[in-house]
């Protein structure tokens, strides 16, 4: 296993000496030393260790407290960008631990996503909002731009063309259960080879842009068939993620010439009662096929207080798995094989990242 640790952010949301907290897991943890039998998943019950870095909150009152988004920065991603609602940056490196202040970003960002690409990070806003500077940006390492030293400094590039849609910014209503979709909202991003970012939408269908050019291109008109980050695998030479139908782990081929499809869909047996609502759901590659799969879920309750008052309570809970992906017997086809799994009770705790 190439990865040593995996790390889960939490948003302290009740008043906490901190607002958020980074915590180091060891990744083998979720394997078991040999392959495990066919037998029923069990579900372990477990805590998350104490904190390896506090992070205080970016105001303090009267201001808005403000907010801030974690991103892995590295090959290894032992580096952590934490970015706040002001664009302000700090670099964490989990390895020795040790915190470094980062360039500023050229404006800050809403719902963003994270693209990590060799060593250097691409960060976007999901939904981007009427054509304006500095939407997209890069995070690089080299010669300054106004010195001839080196160092870390964020690039502005081109937002994607379909900005600029007559209908851009416009929502549509979907007709079978009247949600308000977001037809240009990024729902599936990936890096392909070693100098193309994907990112894929309902309404403009999937985009490419060029690392070295910035320079876009379109793929075609169809959309990736994930939800969130697709990571590539070598061993496999295949993409994996959660899928955009149901939100299973999956994995696809990038690389035909057509539309993408699923090459294989696998369900994971958690077990998790009924009244289990998923809320959101991680993907983190931990090296040579293997994966941990973090599904976040919330229970709600109608409770009644000491002083007879009803109100609503909501739990909360993280289930941490590890899989690992191996070529069929036969050679043909891939298997998922299900290890560990572990349950992490979050109370009044909100999980912002897994790493």
């Amino acid at each position: 296993m190439s990865r040593r640790f995996l790390h889960v952010v939490v948003n302290n949301v009740i008043s906490r000496p901190s607002a958020y907290t980074l915590h180091s897991l060891n990744a083998s943890s979720f394997f078991y030393p040999e392959r495990p039998s066919r037998s029923a998943a069990t579900v372990e019950d477990d805590l998350l260790p104490q904190p390896a870095m506090h992070f205080h909150r970016p105001c303090s009152p009267p201001e808005y407290y403000g907010s801030m988004d974690f991103m892995p920065l590295g090959r290894d991603r032992t580096n952590i960008l934490g970015v706040d609602h002001r664009g302000r940056a700090i670099l964490c490196d989990t390895a020795l631990p040790a915190v470094r202040t980062m360039p500023t970003l050229h404006a800050p960002k809403s719902f963003p996503i994270s693209i990590a690409a060799g060593n250097s990070l691409y960060v976007l806003n999901s939904r981007l909002g009427p054509p304006q500077r500095h939407t997209f940006e890069a995070l690089l390492h080299g010669l300054l731009p106004d010195c001839a030293t080196h160092g870390w400094f964020w690039r502005s590039l081109p937002p994607p063309p379909y900005v600029h849609y007559p209908d851009y910014g416009e929502d549509e209503l979907d007709d079978d259960d009247d949600e308000i979709v977001q037809p240009y909202e990024i729902r599936a991003y990936t890096v392909v080879g070693d100098s193309q970012i994907w990112i894929s939408t309902v309404g403009a269908g999937t985009y490419s842009l060029d690392m070295e050019s910035g320079i876009w291109s379109k793929p075609g008109e169809w959309s990736l068939p994930f939800s969130g980050c697709a990571e590539f695998v070598p061993e496999h030479k295949m993409w994996f993620g959660f899928s955009s139908e149901d939100n299973q782990f999956c994995a696809c081929d990038l690389t035909c010439e057509e539309q993408p499809t699923l090459h294989k869909v696998w369900e994971l047996d958690l077990r998790q009662p009924q009244d289990w609502i998923p809320t959101k759901s991680y993907l983190v590659p931990l090296g040579s096929g293997k994966f941990c799969i973090a599904k976040l879920f919330l229970k709600s309750e109608d409770t009644i207080s000491a002083a007879g008052y009803r109100y609503e309570k909501t739990e909360r809970f993280a289930v941490l798995t590890g899989v690992e992906v191996e070529n069929n017997l036969d050679g043909v086809g891939l298997c998922m094989i299900q290890h560990k799994s572990k349950r992490y009770c979050l109370e009044d705790r909100v999980v912002e990242q897994v790493i």
